[in-house]
């Protein structure tokens, strides 16, 4: 017969394994999610560079007509 303690042991030490799998599933997912972010942001980056250099082409082309 087991002991009421064996089986209390058995329940905490289940939620425990839970809990840890549980974070580091959300880590991960927290992970990815960052990781498509910063995409995003190097994205915006580009477009930002690429607007920089149609104004300074713009400049230059507006400037060399006075």
């Amino acid at each position: 017969m087991k002991s009421k303690n064996s089986v209390a042991v058995k329940i905490i030490t289940t939620l425990v394994i839970a809990a840890i799998i549980g974070v580091v599933g959300y880590g991960n997912s927290l992970e990815k999610r960052i990781d498509r972010h910063d995409v995003e942001i190097a994205k915006i980056g580009k477009d930002i560079e690429y607007i920089k250099i149609g104004v300074e082409e713009l400049l230059r082309r507006t400037q060399g007509d006075k």
